[in-house]
């Protein structure tokens, strides 16, 4: 799966465990399992949060100051709870135990912590080996989502420190820690960041954001990418400067590649899109397939060439996850629009003079063997083709995906509310101090 579902369902996880009692019922091997687990939890905010903003957040506790204890002033929090929030995920506590590897599967709350390992390993990975380019806003949307995760470690870390002190045996050290994790202020800086983050736009990983240029080459590094390129050709196809029929053609037949492929995987999920997939492709390939007599003088713009091999590399490699699915239904949905820019470039380019036809009326040696089309001259082929296609591609209507599976909702709309969830304790007195989680006076 793509980053955007790892950590959607490592989301998903940890808000279950919100939601219920089941970490403060842990068995020691239970407990083992759930601190290994939430240490690369903090290990995937850390790397995350780090990108986003463009600073080392991973500093040594040591270093950084005294575990649980990140907080130097308010006024600190209110000015700066992005590098607040930073500092706490550097300086949260992190105990462990020796993992008990029995071969026993684990069950009840350590298998829910075993599934959520999974999806930070894995949501890890993906980060690191297509980290993607991040615009401003799509920065901010870390942000929140980093924070929302936070904020559910922590609700999390009270429940792990019932169950290290109910435990015989467990070192003193680790329940210290819990205990202090508890009540370190990381949901504090959390809330703050997050809310800092929800005053603007949060657009969704592998959309542009605001000021983002459309017509820029796009890196596709993963599925979420792919209906961004797509319709980024189609931008870099209109305000190309120069674009000759060669690249028309390259551009096109790209585009049959890409329907090919979605068509064939879709066949079985989406069969209704798979079928105007394969018929977009077949009318497509028709068209390139004849002898083009046309030139152009000028040097192409290679922005939409290049954006194609970029989106048909990628696609080649997608898979049957729902992610790959979602970004091949939008390459069948947006294929309209990449072939009416390439019809309206190419008419515009023929009529200023840009595309040149044979000069059939070349007899001297000195005569030149191409000239600018004249109003009575036969639309070529290759124009004819792509407006024949556009106009027929146009009359399909989109309809929702037909398959179902799990979403990719990003971890702040997961977890929204999942704050609220801290299992808090009144003190009998304001002043006095509570449990783990319990609020100060």
């Amino acid at each position: 799966m793509t980053f955007p579902q790892e950590s959607s369902a490592l989301a998903r996880e940890l808000a279950r465990l919100a939601a219920s009692d089941a970490s403060a019922r842990l068995s020691a091997k239970g407990l083992s399992t759930a601190l290994s687990a939430r240490h690369g939890v903090l290990v995937l905010l850390r790397q995350v949060l780090s990108e986003a903003t463009g600073s080392n957040t991973a500093l040594d506790a040591t270093v950084a100051g005294r575990p649980g204890r990140m907080l130097r002033s308010v006024e600190e929090l209110e000015a700066r709870p992005v590098g607040v929030l930073a500092r706490a995920l550097a300086t949260h506590p992190a105990p462990s135990l020796p993992l008990d590897l029995d071969g026993q599967a684990p069950t009840g709350g350590a298998e829910a912590w075993r599934r959520a390992s999974r999806h930070a390993l894995l949501a890890g990975h993906e980060w690191s080996t297509r980290p993607p380019r991040l615009t401003a806003a799509q920065a901010w949307s870390a942000v929140a989502d980093v924070a929302a995760l936070a904020t559910a470690l922590s609700v999390v870390d009270a429940d792990l420190a019932t169950s290290a002190r109910a435990l015989p045996g467990i070192d003193l050290e680790v329940t210290e820690q819990l205990q202090a994790a508890a009540t370190s202020g990381l949901r504090t800086a959390a809330g703050e960041a997050a809310a800092l983050a929800a005053a603007g736009p949060l657009p969704a990983w592998g959309e542009p954001g605001p000021e983002s240029s459309p017509t820029r080459v796009l890196l596709v590094r993963s599925p979420a990418d792919v209906a961004g390129a797509q319709s980024r050709i189609a931008a870099q196809v209109a305000a190309a400067g120069d674009l000759s029929p060669q690249a028309v053609t390259l551009v096109a037949t790209g585009q049959v590649r890409v329907l090919a492929a979605a068509s064939e995987t879709l066949k079985h999920v989406d069969p209704a899109r798979a079928d105007r997939a394969r018929e977009l492709a077949r009318s497509v390939a028709s068209v390139v397939a004849g002898r083009h007599r046309l030139a152009a003088l000028m040097p192409d713009d290679p922005r939409p060439v290049v954006q194609t091999r970029e989106l048909v590399q990628r696609v080649a490699t997608l898979g049957r996850d729902q992610g790959s699915l979602a970004a091949l239904a939008a390459v069948v949905d947006r294929c309209p629009a990449v072939l009416a820019a390439l019809s309206r470039r190419g008419d515009q380019a023929l009529r200023t003079g840009q595309w040149l036809v044979p000069n059939v009326d070349a007899e001297q040696a000195a005569d030149p063997l191409w000239r600018k089309a004249g109003r009575e001259d036969p639309e070529p082929s290759l124009l004819a083709g792509l407006s024949g296609v556009t106009a027929r591609s146009t009359a399909f209507t989109p309809a929702p995906a037909a398959w179902t599976g799990p979403g990719a909702a990003p971890p702040r709309e997961v977890l929204a509310g999942v704050g609220a969830l801290a299992r808090r304790s009144r003190p009998q007195r304001p002043g006095s101090r509570g449990g783990p989680g319990a609020e100060q006076g």
